[in-house]
């Protein structure tokens, strides 16, 4: 994993050069030469919106651990009263995004659609501890790919999809919206106990 300060002076760089030239905020590309930055490792170009997510939230070994292995999260987004709502959903982890897929019109959608900022949390462990909360925003992605062409989504969910006794193609139909969410802090009672 690469040193912190290193990745956010390298974001911090790069919003100044993306605002000195006066493009959108997310519109520029890292230089190839990234060693005075100590991110040399990292293969390829790295565009500004995956380096500044990069640079966001380091997570613990637990959070990590729920989202490669956990089934079932829960998210939470805010109706338009204030009010907190909150449903279970399946989600695939892509560093640095977790990606959630939704029928279009559900409460989820049109919530994070006004206010894009929610929250994700994991089941407890037996005794009531390990627990994981994710604040997150979200991008919804009325567009994206199809479940199905998600890397990994069928490997965890294909078993769950035929259970519902709904072929792929008709669940590609039915989930067709994509949450990408970020993820902005990471609360883990393990390592952060006090916190609020």
């Amino acid at each position: 994993m690469q040193d912190r300060d290193s990745i956010q002076s390298y974001s911090v760089h790069a919003k100044l050069q993306v605002r000195a030239i006066g493009l959108p905020r997310w519109a520029a590309e890292f230089p190839e030469d990234r060693s005075q930055y100590g991110l040399d490792d990292i293969p390829g170009r790295l565009d500004c919106r995956t380096m500044y997510r990069r640079a966001m939230v380091a997570l613990t070994a637990c959070a990590e651990q729920r989202l490669t292995s956990d089934v079932v999260a829960w998210l939470t987004t805010t109706r338009p009263d204030g009010s907190p709502a909150t449903r279970p959903v399946w989600f695939v982890w892509r560093e640095p995004d977790l990606l959630v897929y939704s029928e279009p019109r559900t409460h989820k959608v049109l919530h994070l659609t006004r206010d894009p900022r929610g929250n994700v949390h994991f089941n407890s462990d037996d005794e009531g501890g390990s627990v994981v909360v994710l604040d997150v925003e979200a991008a919804v992605e009325p567009d994206a790919p199809k479940p199905s062409a998600c890397s990994g989504y069928l490997a965890k969910y294909g078993d769950w999809i035929d259970r519902l006794g709904v072929t792929v193609d008709a669940y590609d139909r039915q989930f067709s919206t994509l949450l990408r969410l970020v993820v902005r802090r990471c609360i883990d009672t393990r390592d952060m106990l006090g916190s609020d």
